[in-house]
């Protein structure tokens, strides 16, 4: 790179091309982003110690933006995962079970957190729009148990 287009950059003269190249590198972090995003999503997520741990299946469905029921989010059917999981159950071929649909407002919004949490966590952006669903919902929810 010649002096003349170093100074139109604003870069110091003491800029050496592999150090450009270096800066200019940021193209490549999408690249970067995607494969730690993959990374994460082969990954389980806790959210603390007192929730039950979301298994590595459900993280990748989620962030690939596949259909989960919140009732495979729910703090039972995470547990009983678990157990199957840790009594070695998990090298069979996995056969989702069916759980009933959440019903419980406070489950279903345990279970939303388990949700917004995995995506929060690999999509930080993202929180604002969770919580404004939460919010929407919440108030859905208030108004057709006021007998409107």
């Amino acid at each position: 790179m010649d002096d003349c287009a170093v100074a139109a950059l604003g870069l110091p003269k003491s800029t050496d091309s592999a150090k450009l190249q270096d800066a200019r590198g940021d193209i490549s972090r999408p690249v970067e982003g995607a494969k730690k995003a993959a990374e994460e999503a082969s990954q389980k997520f806790s959210m603390g110690v007192t929730l039950p741990t979301v298994p590595a299946r459900l993280v990748k469905r989620i962030l690939s933006g596949e259909f989960v029921d919140m009732g495979e989010l729910s703090q039972d059917a995470l547990r009983a995962e678990f157990r199957r999981s840790s009594e070695g159950d998990d090298k069979k071929a996995f056969k989702p079970r069916t759980f009933r649909p959440v019903a419980d407002r406070d489950a279903w919004v345990a279970s939303f957190a388990q949700y917004a949490g995995v995506i929060c966590h690999t999509h930080p952006e993202k929180a604002v729009a969770l919580w404004g669903y939460l919010a929407v919902v919440m108030s859905c929810q208030n108004w057709t148990t006021s007998g409107w």
